[in-house]
């Protein structure tokens, strides 16, 4: 896919959310680059996070602790974003967890580097996946200590090792109930209903940027903030806006998404764009090769990697396999757009269940059955055929080798009862393109000079994931860069 020009997509974005009055603010575009002294402002604070998700709560927890005093901004109701559909696998190599608990000891930093260069195609930013897959150790680390159980460790699509740590038992709200409670023993403000509408920031004569503070809707009221020390923006992509995405890339039109449409809009990453803020990978959008699919099309969520990568298989609406199950997601994704009707069915059983499969069973998104015969009954596929494929899978187990697709970690057969079935069919999943960051998490500007008070985390960045994020480094990358973010704007002079 080739870049678009960057000029194009902001003039089209800023006229696209201007239109649907996400910036309401009166001459926003004036307060770039003004004199600061001439505003009036409503308050003043220290830090401000700006987003309640994985990134969000991370990087304010590190700020307090590195002896800032952050107040997080997050625009809904709720707290969590996206991350709360995240079911929360992280990747971490050479981690207490792989080593101590369960005797993986043949994974390194450099394997982890390997994967995500090639998962991306080799589009990444070297430095940034350097300085992700050295540091996630720690982030896994710290987790541990603030509580995190890490229940199991498992592969993941484009891994050659076991790296991919379930966090909790509990998934990604779990994770974000972890790091919330976190804050407020910390003691850390969240602003509901706090909307940024714009970012306030001047240049000096040699072009160098910094940011002064933001304008903001708070609970339907307007008001600039002056913020002293720094602006940490954690506020997701834009896969929850369909009118952005088509944008990007018209052959997405009428996808289905795996986000709230109402979290990951992208307005804050445009208005940073429209401030002189580069990006990276701006062009890049995963889908994500299983979105629940049912007949109604109500309801559709996301159905876990993990079930893949604890032994469940795909195949099509005519029980033939068509790819290695834990191929990168685009490739996945692609290969079930090439089915019939452009969906596939993930096979289970009781050697291979995963705790949420429960969950998806309550929501009508499973099926269940004490057969093969009938579980094929339930989705409409031929018992015979669903049979013979499941006993040649089978097969391959036994004997430690796939010939088909050479699937790795062969060590569960689905061979008893009861047996589980979920249609999936790919969705928008990730924006891997977003604000151009430093390794320490600073806004770089389009001539390469960093946004002074400015930093960024999660995936409203880009630049480390290249062309196709592999699944466990989402978790990854905001944690991480959260933490590296914060860490480094607590130097900041208040």
């Amino acid at each position: 896919m080739s870049d678009i020009k960057r000029r194009d997509f902001i003039k089209g974005a800023v006229a696209s959310v201007v239109t649907a009055g996400i910036f309401s603010a009166p001459n926003a575009s004036a307060q770039v680059f003004c004199n600061a002294d001439k505003i009036k402002w409503d308050e003043t604070l220290d830090t401000v996070i700006i987003g309640s998700g994985f990134a969000g709560l991370t990087a304010a927890c590190h700020s307090k602790l590195n002896g800032a005093d952050p107040v997080i901004f997050e625009k809904r109701a709720l707290v969590g974003g996206n991350s709360v559909l995240s079911t929360a696998w992280l990747n971490a190599a050479e981690t207490t967890v792989q080593r101590d608990k369960f005797g993986i000891m043949d994974d390194s930093h450099e394997l982890h580097y390997q994967d995500t260069m090639k998962g991306g195609d080799f589009k990444n930013d070297p430095a940034m996946v350097k300085k992700l897959t050295d540091e996630v150790t720690n982030s896994v680390e710290w987790l541990k200590s603030i509580g995190a159980p890490f229940p199991k460790v498992i592969f993941m699509g484009g891994a050659v090792k076991k790296r991919a740590h379930a966090v909790s038992n509990e998934y990604g709200g779990g994770l974000v109930k972890l790091l919330y409670n976190q804050t407020k023993e910390l003691k850390i403000p969240l602003r509901k209903k706090t909307n940024v509408l714009d970012f306030v920031i001047v240049e000096d004569k040699d072009g160098i940027k910094e940011m002064q503070g933001l304008y903001v809707d708070q609970n339907g009221k307007k008001k600039y903030v002056r913020v002293k020390r720094a602006v940490i923006v954690a506020t997701g992509g834009f896969g929850g806006s369909a009118e952005m995405v088509e944008r990007y890339d018209p052959s997405l039109k009428g996808y289905a998404t795996t986000n709230f449409t109402d979290a990951s809009t992208g307005e804050a990453m445009v208005a940073a764009m429209d401030k002189g803020a580069d990006t990276a990978g701006i062009n890049y959008i995963q889908i994500h090769p299983t979105l629940s699919r049912t007949e109604s099309g109500k309801g559709n969520i996301l159905i876990t990697e993990g079930l893949r990568g604890t032994g469940f298989i795909l195949i099509n609406n005519q029980c033939k396999r068509f790819v290695m199950d834990l191929d990168r997601r685009d490739v996945v994704s692609a290969a079930i757009l090439q089915q019939p009707q452009k969906y596939a069915i993930l096979i289970g059983s009781q050697e291979t269940y995963e705790g949420k499969v429960a969950d998806y069973i309550k929501l009508g998104l499973a099926f269940e059955a004490n057969t093969l015969q009938e579980l094929a009954q339930k989705v409409k596929l031929d018992p015979a055929a669903l049979v013979e494929v499941i006993s040649e899978y089978n097969g391959y187990v036994k004997a430690g080798k796939d010939p088909q697709f050479n699937r790795r970690d062969l060590t569960k057969p689905i061979l008893t009862a009861p047996f589980y079935a979920i249609p999936v069919q790919p969705a928008i999943h990730h924006t891997m393109g977003g604000l151009r960051i430093n390794t320490e998490g600073q806004v770089v500007d389009v001539h390469g000079n960093i946004i002074k008070r400015m930093y960024a985390a999660g995936e409203v960045t880009g630049g480390i994931h290249g062309t196709n994020r592999l699944g466990g480094n989402a978790v990854a990358d905001c944690l991480t860069f959260g933490r590296l973010a914060a860490q480094r704007a607590a130097k900041e002079k208040a």
